[in-house]
């Protein structure tokens, strides 16, 4: 199994301050993310326009800030995606503790966060085939063969998480180039799945409007993550269940 994505969302109240606190963003983040795009706006532009966007050594992190929100987006390389305990939990931790000191700075409190990641797992058939064997007791078609398929449920947790899993067959094709003037076929590779777990905290925002978000909060969203990713996958693929401790 590999983490190829992962994308940490921090909703907040809107704040006219994000457009004033140029110095303080520098001062937290530089280190971390040299690169930092100032985008001038007024106060009133729409809270969906980003004011800062900052990307970090080597890019595999972008950080973008808007009155409402910060959100973290980490690309991993091969050499990070085949190990979540010891890499990229460990990296995500470290960033996004640079994303509460920012809100202590200015006083932020966030409403909710999130944590959504993509995995891919290899399986030895059609992805397709597997989901369907697995989970589809019957198809929309039934005398078709099944080409795409992708499934999604949502959980709550403690009254306080929702946890939502989505998977889907993965295609790859081999060689994106085409040369029309060649007519040979392309190889497809279709034995993976594609696993999206989506994790945060705001089933406890919607009921309870002084509810806070914290990184403690965060930590324990990284741990349901760990508990589903290390533990959960070890017979998905052989009984479509995956075993959490939770």
């Amino acid at each position: 199994m590999d983490v190829l994505l992962s994308t940490a969302t921090f909703i907040f109240n809107p704040q006219g301050v994000i457009n004033s606190c140029k110095d303080i963003v520098f001062n937290v983040f530089q280190n971390e993310f040299p690169v930092i795009n100032v985008l001038e706006s007024s106060v009133s532009a729409p809270i969906e326009i980003p004011r800062y966007i900052m990307i970090s050594h080597h890019q595999f992190s972008t950080v973008v800030v808007t009155p409402n929100m910060v959100q973290l987006t980490t690309k991993f390389n091969e050499n990070f995606s085949i190990d979540w305990i010891g890499k990229c939990k460990g990296y995500l931790e470290k960033k996004v503790d640079l994303i509460f000191k920012f809100f202590a700075q200015i006083d932020i409190k966030p409403r909710y966060c999130g944590l959504t990641l993509n995995s891919v797992i290899p399986v030895e058939e059609n992805g397709a085939d597997l989901i369907e064997g697995l989970f589809l007791k019957r198809k929309l078609i039934s005398n078709l063969p099944l080409y795409d398929v992708m499934l999604k449920q949502s959980f709550s947790y403690k009254n306080k998480y929702f946890i939502n899993l989505q998977i889907q067959n993965q295609r790859y094709v081999q060689n994106q180039i085409l040369n029309f003037d060649t007519p040979e076929l392309i190889p497809e590779t279709a034995g993976k799945i594609g696993l999206v777990i989506d994790i945060n905290d705001r089933m406890v925002a919607n009921k309870n409007i002084s509810y806070i978000s914290s990184m403690d909060t965060f930590s324990s969203i990284l741990i349901i993550a760990d508990d589903i990713l290390n533990f959960g996958l070890k017979n998905f693929v052989k009984k479509g269940e995956i075993e959490c401790k939770l």
